[in-house]
């Protein structure tokens, strides 16, 4: 099987910010796995806004448009060495661009229970924290909220 230089950069990208949390959670990062639960999103119509410096990966978002009124982002990642940097704002731009046009949906996303920064993002941005069935973090927001959020956010 072949996979396409975005679905490597993707899962290169992961696997540099995730191993960590996957070991503070007794597991490891599996790549096989990554680029199989990848192709299956893909495969579903799930989207990925990204950016890239110098014509590299350095940060992607990847979302799965509403089913059922619920709208799910699986990924967001940037780089290491392009945190602090004005990476972030022009994703979460894109992102508030899609959320427009889904007004009516809820937004879930799950979350690492060592991945800090993600946690204080999300309650930035107005997510409510859902009962976790899988020993991480289930969060949801109205679509309609979290644009409002990312508009302030991103100012």
């Amino acid at each position: 099987m072949s996979f396409s230089e975005l679905e490597k950069e993707i899962v290169e990208l992961d696997c540099l910010n995730m191993a960590a949390h996957f070991e503070a959670e007794s597991s490891s990062f599996n790549s096989s796995i990554r680029f199989e639960g990848l192709r299956r999103e893909l495969a579903a119509g799930a989207k990925i806004i990204q950016i890239r410096r110098e014509s590299k990966l350095v940060a992607y978002l990847e979302y799965i448009p509403p089913v059922d009124g619920f709208f799910y982002v699986p990924s967001l990642q940037i780089h290491p060495d392009s945190r602090g940097s004005s990476v972030l704002r022009p994703i979460l731009v894109q992102a508030a661009e899609c959320l427009a046009n889904f007004s009516l949906s809820v937004l879930r996303t799950r979350v690492h229970s060592q991945n800090f920064k993600s946690i204080r993002l999300h309650k930035k941005l107005g997510f409510s924290l859902l009962p976790s069935q899988d020993g991480r973090f289930h969060f949801e927001v109205n679509s309609a909220e979290l644009y409002d959020a990312l508009k302030v956010y991103c100012k």
